[in-house]
């Protein structure tokens, strides 16, 4: 039962739309030993990062009165014409 559960929530991880780094940086379903050592402050603003429950443009474009397609929700910081993602951050 408890293995139909972790396949069922893997296949729509999986197939969610909204879950994009988690799905890159999550191989297991368990706690990661680094979020014991890491502050407070710090854990949270990975676990945002990782849920996708931050500001980035790539999550807030959804959410405009006028959803924004997610090819569309440019970096406003740059001039690249990047997606604003935590990828686009990270490089």
């Amino acid at each position: 039962m408890l293995d139909n559960f972790k396949q069922a929530l893997w296949q729509n991880i999986c197939n969610s739309g909204t879950l994009c780094t988690y799905k890159y940086l999550k191989t297991s379903l368990s706690i990661e030993a680094y979020l014991d050592i890491l502050p407070k402050k710090l854990r949270k603003a990975m676990s945002q990062l990782r849920v996708s429950s931050h500001s980035l443009y790539v999550e807030t474009g959804r959410y405009t009165r006028q959803r924004i397609d997610r090819s569309q929700r440019y970096c406003t910081f740059c001039n690249n014409q990047d997606i604003e993602d935590e990828f686009h951050f990270a490089n």
